[in-house]
């Protein structure tokens, strides 16, 4: 049985894309700082392809406060514009918690839009996003 999976593994291509010897190395791990207060800093998050619901909602906004690790789950569209998830921001978090003082984030195309550089220069916020070069970069700036 061992071999016949290995010569499966051999001959499928998902397989061979996605075995970590094709894979390029993910660099050195930068740990973040651990805030003191709560809602201070956030890690945001969509969940996406999920069935609709009787209200036509398809999609789960994940905000996370890092420091007690509680969360708001914000039931919505794929489709919804910026300015109806600005106004969700405001309405569930900045109304209940107030304005972090920083947004950890993925490499979502809403995350990398227009928005969140706006949404950062009105409330004075830093804007993480997870990956090397971005922290790299931020690293270089605030150390001097």
């Amino acid at each position: 049985m061992k071999q016949g999976v290995a010569d499966y593994v051999v001959k499928c291509l998902t397989c061979q894309r996605v075995k970590i010897e094709h894979q390029r190395l993910m660099g050195l791990l930068q740990p973040l700082e651990v805030h003191e207060w709560k809602w201070d800093s956030v890690s945001i998050d969509f969940v996406v392809g999920l069935p609709l619901t009787q209200r036509k909602n398809n999609a789960i906004w994940v905000i996370v406060d890092r420091l007690t690790k509680t969360a708001h789950f914000i039931a919505m569209r794929n489709t919804w514009t910026l300015d109806q998830l600005a106004r969700a921001y405001l309405e569930e978090i900045v109304r209940l918690h107030g304005v972090p003082s920083s947004i950890l984030s993925d490499r979502d195309t809403r995350f990398q839009s227009t928005f969140w550089q706006k949404l950062q220069e009105v409330f004075r916020m830093l804007l993480l996003r997870s990956t090397q070069r971005l922290m790299d970069t931020w690293n270089a700036l605030f150390r001097h």
